[in-house]
């Protein structure tokens, strides 16, 4: 199983998605594929190079640009969760602010 540290980042649009890797020496792959079905073999391929065997895929259900991708990756046996872009939005907002009674 790979590390939190090799779990790609995936920021998908119509024709495209971007994808972001930090490997596990801090060092970051970002690429491009084409949001098709030549596309994400592709990227399963990129993923492989990279050792990125045991992939959890967390996409914002934003319309149907990433349910395809979310299906390649089902199909080939990783975990995949469409989550509500507003929730996520506000998971990412409290990991990242302070409350008025935290000390440090």
């Amino acid at each position: 199983m790979d590390s939190p540290a090799t779990t790609p980042g995936i920021d998908i649009a119509k024709l495209k998605f971007d994808v972001c890797l930090i490997k596990p020496n801090g060092k970051a792959k970002h690429t491009v594929f084409q949001n098709t079905r030549h596309g994400f073999e592709q990227l399963a391929r990129w993923l492989a190079s990279h050792q990125v065997t045991d992939c959890r895929a967390c996409l914002e259900a934003t319309g149907s640009y990433g349910e395809p991708l979310a299906l390649f990756f089902y199909d080939a046996g990783f975990v995949v969760s469409l989550e509500n872009p507003a929730a996520v939005r506000a998971f990412a907002a409290a990991g990242l602010s302070r409350t008025k009674n935290e000390r440090g």
